[in-house]
């Protein structure tokens, strides 16, 4: 058991050492991104299905409150709070859960945080039109080999592709992320 305790770790310790490599260039924008949108006094927005529910309720938790230091709440919204999803059961529809709310909630110069597990989600993907249609910019944390795009990504579609192949290590790496991305915001608003 020892053995196996020693192997999961350095799968873990493997895969963040890729992704530090691969998806520091990614993660950078999309704080920059985010960080534009709270300097505009516009707000950020964040989804996820299944267990990414609970890192988009994570991430803007940590943008309420605080990761590091102590800082005023930063406007933050997750499409996947608990009112929102008692919603499906009245709903006919639940693939607008998301993109509902960001119609009614999204402008132009918000910026949306996609929480993507290894099954993609109409869902989802309407989240990421309808935040395109409000002038949105959208940041795709994903783990799915598979296309999100339907069309070439454009100026205003971000994607941090985490390559692993274990749901649990994807859930690590997406953690890690959001808590870069939150420090790197910090980092931009309030200094070092």
């Amino acid at each position: 058991m020892q053995n196996h305790v020693s192997m999961l770790f350095e799968r873990s310790a493997s895969s963040y050492a890729s992704a530090a490599d691969s998806l520091s260039e990614s993660i950078v924008t999309a704080a920059e991104w985010m960080t534009s949108s709270l300097l505009s006094e516009q707000k950020l927005m964040s989804c996820g299905a299944g267990a990414s529910n609970s890192l988009s309720q994570y991430f803007c938790y940590t943008l309420l409150n605080n990761l590091e230091r102590e800082r005023p709440a930063l406007p933050a919204i997750n499409l996947s709070n608990e009112s929102a999803l008692s919603g499906i059961s009245e709903k006919a529809d639940s693939n607008e859960l998301y993109s509902s709310q960001i119609q009614a909630l999204g402008q132009a110069g918000d910026t949306l945080l996609v929480i993507a597990n290894s099954e993609q989600t109409i869902a989802l993907h309407q989240a990421i039109h309808t935040a395109e249609q409000r002038g949105m910019k959208t940041v795709l944390l994903n783990c799915n080999q598979e296309p999100w795009w339907d069309i070439a990504p454009d100026s205003n579609r971000l994607e941090i592709f985490m390559q692993t192949e274990s749901p649990a290590v994807t859930q690590q790496l997406h953690l890690t992320a959001i808590q870069v991305l939150c420090e790197l915001i910090e980092i931009q608003l309030f200094g070092e």
